[in-house]
Order: structure tokens, then C-alpha cells, then sequence
């Protein structure tokens, strides 16, 4: 998608926040995808915060958006 194109040339630049945040956009609609999830962890682990990242990897990161929001936001794109 977009969004994960958006987090490749963020890591690129080296512009954590803004990679982090595409990769949250793609697993608000698309929670299981791996891209995404590795491209987080990349994010994560960029911006200094390698537990998380971990954690990311890990699978043990719970969603911080409700499902019901999650839906909203995937039918608005």
C-alpha cells in the first residue's frame, strides 16, 4: 500500500516518527500484516526503542486502537 511506501522512504530518511506512524495507519486496517509489522519493529528500533521493537516481532504489542475505530478509518480510505 501507500502507507507502507511511506514508512520505507521515512526509514530512508531516518524519520522514525513518521515511518512509525504509516505502518500504524496500515495495521489499523490490516492488523496481521507482516510488512507492516516489520517495518514498525525497523521504526522502533531506528528511533532507539529496541524492547518495542521487540515486542513488535514478538507479536506481544496489543493494539492500541479499538476495533470499532480501526473499521471507522479502514471505510473512510
Amino acid at each position: 500500500t501507500l502507507q507502507l511506501n511511506v514508512s520505507a522512504c521515512a526509514s530512508k530518511l531516518q524519520d522514525w516518527p513518521t515511518a512509525r506512524r504509516a505502518c500504524e495507519l496500515v495495521l489499523a486496517c490490516e492488523p496481521s500484516n507482516v510488512k507492516a509489522l516489520y517495518k514498525l519493529a525497523k521504526a522502533h528500533d531506528g528511533a532507539g526503542d529496541v524492547s518495542l521493537a521487540i515486542s513488535v516481532l514478538s507479536g506481544q504489542c496489543s493494539s492500541r486502537t479499538p476495533s470499532t475505530v480501526r473499521r471507522a478509518r479502514c471505510s473512510r480510505s
